[in-house]
Parts: structure tokens; sequence; C-alpha cells
């Protein structure tokens, strides 16, 4: 393709992104069906049909869906490695029951109930092929949606994502299968077990280095200081980890994903998240477009019926058999049926198994193209399917369906009573106190060297940039009750100054300041109470020089105290008066 084609369909792409999904966003449509709806329409099938009638529509399409693939990949590869930054080794293991229990169970009878409906129709390998295609979801539509609700790490988020898990881990398994039901004579059990071997040591060589060598790593750009440098080298970490997922016949999503959980673990975790998620939206987006690109309306207009009934009979399947596996593995009421609801339609993968088989002859085309239609409209249905939840959950019990409805699981971020912004001397100084008292806090720091010393002391200290909303919001400041400033920059006090109001009005926020000025412009940003250098230092000597000029140690701290009251009153009336 050429330069001008390749230009055209990026402005087309985000044109769609930004003006036809805020448009479907203001009629409360999900980001995630606007961009799938946006596909329908600038796809080759939507008003790129009609491109030979009218020219000037070409300048409204995209003119090689092929074009945008492996961007979408990179899509779905960096939502998976942004899941993974919220997970932890230790609360993956923690999933084990629902990930093999609910995982297993959905997926297993999902395929059996499928391939013995269908083998009433078509030769079993047809069916079985078919069968192992539809019995997958779609991790990137499921997980993208709990994304924009920030509710990954509810109990519906974690429901959903153990299965997707073990759904993700069967990808390889499920090629081999067919290509062996291709070929007879192949083994398939020696097969299964050299992709099993060679699945088992990549992992291990990407959960090995990411222990031993990602941190330090990651240390070098955050030294340098330069925030694109550690986007480069977190971009690299995320598609290296992907590769080698995908060189051992896994998915790619399956390397990004253990990828963010190692870099979650880290102090660099919430740094990373929010340079990240601006890229992820738009290349995610991608992999949204795509898929709806992929529907082709006009052959499915003659047979919708029969497509209707293939994606409905689909959905039941699934929905039962993901819903009883849920709830035998614990899960409540309330996150069983919309996890299941999620979960019921086809996923991404789908169309590489129905490739892969049709490639070896097991499908007619015909059925091939039908059961295409059959993933991409059930795919568009799911974010429609979540809003069913509500209605299903009303009749339920209370007590059961609370958790479904959690914004967010409280262990996704740390939270804590006091935000302490800086971690110098001043900043370590006031978490000793802290700790002295039991007081919960987070302390974040720009400084890579400083905050790998302090977290191996055991600190809850993280590397970032406090004058950030974005990262305030995202380590769950928002509920903390106090908000201490104690770097001795000005620009940078004051920056963070105003990102702890904008994130919490109800918060108290303390500062350290420099001097009179610098106090009074703090104020001005929203502080409460200013601590200046110059005039608690002043006070101290002064106090010292009192107490060994005899004077009585109650009479000392009864004059520093009005002196502070009268230096705050003043500076009150400064600030007040500009």
């Amino acid at each position: 393709m050429d330069h001008a084609h390749w230009l055209k369909d990026a402005i087309v792409f985000l044109v769609a992104a930004g003006v036809i999904v805020p448009l479907f966003a203001r009629f409360r449509i999900s980001a995630v069906l606007g961009f799938l709806i946006a596909g329908l329409i600038i796809g080759p099938f939507g008003a790129g049909r009609f491109v030979e009638a009218a020219p000037w529509l070409s300048y409204f399409t995209i003119s090689d869906p092929e074009a945008v693939e492996p961007l979408a990949e990179i899509g779905v590869i960096f939502l998976l490695f942004l899941l993974g930054l919220e997970l932890s080794f230790e609360k993956l293991w923690a999933m084990r029951r629902m990930v093999l229990g609910a995982g297993g169970f959905q997926t297993a009878l999902s395929a059996l109930i499928v391939a013995l409906a269908l083998s009433l129709f078509l030769p079993t390998v047809a069916a079985i092929s078919i069968a192992l295609a539809l019995c997958l979801s779609s991790t990137a539509v499921v997980m993208q949606i709990l994304a924009e609700q920030r509710r990954a790490g509810s109990e519906t988020g974690q429901a959903s994502l153990s299965i997707l898990l073990f759904q993700d881990l069967l990808v390889a398994p499920i090629l081999i299968a067919v290509a062996a039901m291709a070929r007879p004579e192949t083994n398939i059990a020696w097969s299964l077990g050299q992709a099993l071997i060679a699945a088992a040591i990549v992992i291990g060589v990407i959960v090995i280095a990411g222990r031993f060598v990602l941190r330090p790593l990651l240390r070098v750009p955050a030294q340098a200081g330069r925030r694109e440098f550690m986007l480069a080298l977190t971009f690299a970490i995320a598609l290296l980890a992907a590769l080698a997922t995908e060189a051992a016949g896994l998915s790619l999503a399956l390397g990004a994903f253990l990828a963010g959980i190692l870099v979650g673990e880290t102090e660099y975790r919430f740094h990373v998240e929010i340079d990240l998620e601006p890229f992820k939206g738009l290349l995610i987006g991608l992999f949204f477009v795509s898929v709806g690109m992929g529907v082709n309306l006009a052959w499915a207009a003659p047979q919708l019926h029969w497509i209707g009934a293939g994606i409905v009979a689909l959905i039941l399947v699934k929905f039962a058999t993901a819903f009883t596996g849920a709830r035998l593995s614990g899960a409540r009421s309330g996150a069983a049926v919309e996890s299941a609801l999620l979960l019921a339609p086809a996923g991404e993968f789908g169309f590489v198994i129905i490739g892969a088989a049709a490639g070896a002859a097991l499908l007619p085309p015909d059925a091939a193209a039908f059961v295409t239609v059959v993933i991409g409209g059930s795919m568009i249905l799911t974010p429609v399917l979540q809003r069913l939840a509500p209605l299903i959950l009303k009749l339920r019990p209370a007590s059961e369906t609370g958790a479904a409805n959690a914004p967010r699981n409280a262990e996704d971020a740390p939270g804590a009573a006091v935000v302490i912004g800086g971690f110098g001397r001043v900043g370590q100084y006031i978490a000793a106190v802290l700790e002295a008292e039991g007081v919960d806090y987070i302390a974040i720091d720009q400084d890579a060297d400083l905050v790998r010393v302090q977290r191996k002391l055991g600190r809850p200290v993280y590397f970032g940039d406090a004058s950030r909303r974005e990262l305030l919001e995202i380590i769950g400041a928002g509920p903390a009750q106090l908000y201490l400033i104690s770097v001795s920059n000005e620009e940078k006090a004051e920056r963070m100054a105003q990102a702890a109001r904008d994130v919490s009005r109800e918060a108290a926020v303390v500062a350290r300041a420099r001097n009179v000025a610098h106090a009074n412009r703090l104020l001005r940003a929203g502080v409460d109470q200013v601590v200046p250098e110059a005039m608690e230092a002043g006070l101290q000597i002064a106090a010292q020089a009192l107490e060994r000029l005899g004077v009585e140690p109650d009479a000392v701290q009864h004059r520093l105290e009005a002196m502070r009251e009268q230096n705050e009153a003043r500076l009150h009336l400064r600030s007040g008066d500009s």
C-alpha cells in the first residue's frame, strides 16, 4: 500500500476514534460497542461496498483492513499488559481454583454441547473444530469493558479473568488438535506434550528473567528522568514477552499478561500504567474496529434468521456453562451472572481457529463464513449483554449481588490514610513518625535509587511524579485523609498541591514552603496549612536560645505557639489579599 492510502486509513480511524465514538458515548454507548459499530460503517462491508458506485466514499473508508491487524494485535498486547499490572503471582495463585475449576468446566462443557449439536448437521471433525472455536471468549472485549468501568479487580472481573486465562492457555492445544484432525497420522499426545513442555519453559524463563532482570533494567530510564525512555523500554518488554509465548505456541496476550504482572511487582508500576493508558486506548480501539470491519452484513442478510438463531443458541449455552462453573468455584450469584453474560459471546481466537480449520479443509467455505459472522456478531453484542446484568440481578438477593457491582477490589490499589509527596529527608522523618503511630501511608518520589533503597526497607514507596493527578487516582489516593507535600522545589510543590486538591476536595493538604512568598502561593493552590522552612527553623533556634537563658520550657512552648498562630494568620491574610 502506498503512503497516501496508509495515511488516509490512519486519518479515517483517528476521525472515528475522535468523533464517531465520542458521539456514541453521548448516548451512553460503550466505547467498545462504538468502535465495533464504527468498524462496521467504515469497513469494506459497510460504506466500502459502495466505493465503485460513489468513488468519493473511498476517502471515508479503510482501504485495506488487513493493514490494521498488526496494530490491532499490539492493542490487545497492551490491554493484557495493563491488566497484568493490577495483579501479582500471589493473587494469581489465589485464583487457581477459579482458573482451573470455572475455566475448565465452562470451556469443556460448552465445547461438548456445541459439538454434539453440530454433529447432527456436519461431519464430526467439522463439528469439533467449530465447537473448539466457539467455546472461547474475547479477552480483549471483556477486559476492556471492565477496564473502562474500573472493575477489572471486582469479583466479576476476577471471575471473568480466571476463565479467560484458562482459555488463553488452551489456544495452542486447540490449534494442535485442529492440525492433528487434518492429519490423522499425527500423534496428538506427543504433539501436545511437546507444546506443554515448550510453554512451561518459556513461561519459566519469562518469570525468572522478570524477577532478576526487570527491576534494574527499569531503573536505567527512571534514573534518566525521561518518561519517553521508560515508555520505550516498557513497550519493548511487553512485546518481547508476547513474542516469546507466541513462539511457544501460546497466545501473544498471555506473554504480555505475564510481563504486566512482573512489572506490577516493581516500584514503577503506577508510573508505567498511566503513561501507557492513552496508547492502549487507541490501539485496542483498532482491534475493535478490525472486528467490526470483518462482519459482512450483505452476505449475512439472506440468512440472518439462521445467524441470529446461532448467536442466541451460543450465548445461552455459554451463559449457562460459565454461570455454573463460576458458582461451583465459589463466585457469588451477582458476579457469576455478570461474568457469564460477558463470556457468553465468542472471541477473537475463534477467527484464528476457524481459519486454521478451513485451511486444513476440515470445514466447507460456507460453514467457515457462517461461523465467522456468528463470532463477529456475538462479539458486537458483548456490551449489550452486560446491560442485561442489572435486570437479572434484581431477581437475586441483595446480599449476593453486591460484589458484582463493586467498582474495584480494595487490593487493586494500595490506598492509605496519608499520601506523602516526595520522600527525601523531610518525607522520611514524616514517615518515621507515622510508622511509630501505626498510621498507613503511601509515598511517591522520582528518585529511582531512593525508591529502590526504601522499598528494600519495606516502606510503601513508589516511583512517579506526585504532581500528576492520574498517578494519585490510580494509587487509590482519593479516599486519603491527608496529603503531605515535603518536596523543596517550589514549582513542583505547587503542582502537587493542585493535583491533590483536584483528586480530593475533602482531604487536608499540608505542605512544606521555602519562604513566605512560596507559602502564599501554596495557600492559593488549595493547601490547608503550610510550614515555612525559614520560619520554623527560626522558631526552633529561638526556643533553644530562650531555654538556655533560663526561660521555663512551658513558657517557651507557649511563646512558640503564639508566634506560629500569628505567622499563620499573617500568611492567610496575605493569601486572601492577593
